[in-house]
This record gives structure tokens, C-alpha cells and sequence, in this order.
């Protein structure tokens, strides 16, 4: 339900954020580091820190806005 969601997102910040899908089945280790404990999880990260997270489906316009916030900051940085 989500994915379809994040494809458009994530082209289009291309080049500005980079969106990572990951199947937590195949990858459990990944899911323990990230301590992910339902699906979907979103993780949010910013030079390798974890900086925000949610779980569950959230709407695609406040996905969009926070990915536009991270955007610009990254960019005033």
C-alpha cells in the first residue's frame, strides 16, 4: 500500500533525499539494528543518525512535507 507511494516520492526528490525499501524478512539483522518492530516502519536518517521514525501507513502529503523539510535543511546546511 505504501510502495507505490514512496516510488513517486522518490523520484521526486531525486538526487535530494534517497529512498530505501527494505524487505525485513530477508534482511532481519537490518531490521534489529533499526529496532523495527511492525511493517511499514519508516526510519529516518540524516548522516547516518536516526533522526525521526513512524509506523504504519501515514498519508502522502505529510510524507512529502517532511521529505521537502529534510530537503531544504540539507540544503541550508
Amino acid at each position: 500500500m505504501l510502495a507505490p507511494v514512496l516510488d513517486r516520492l522518490a523520484g521526486e526528490f531525486q538526487g535530494r533525499v534517497k529512498i530505501v525499501k527494505v524487505n525485513v524478512d530477508a534482511e532481519p539483522e537490518l531490521a534489529n539494528t533499526y529496532r523495527v518492530e511492525s511493517i511499514p516502519a519508516l526510519v529516518v536518517l540524516a548522516a547516518g543518525q536516526e533522526i525521526g521514525r513512524t509506523a504504519g501507513v501515514v498519508p502522502e502529503a505529510g510524507l512529502r512535507g517532511a521529505l521537502q523539510q529534510l530537503a531544504d535543511e540539507s540544503q541550508a546546511a
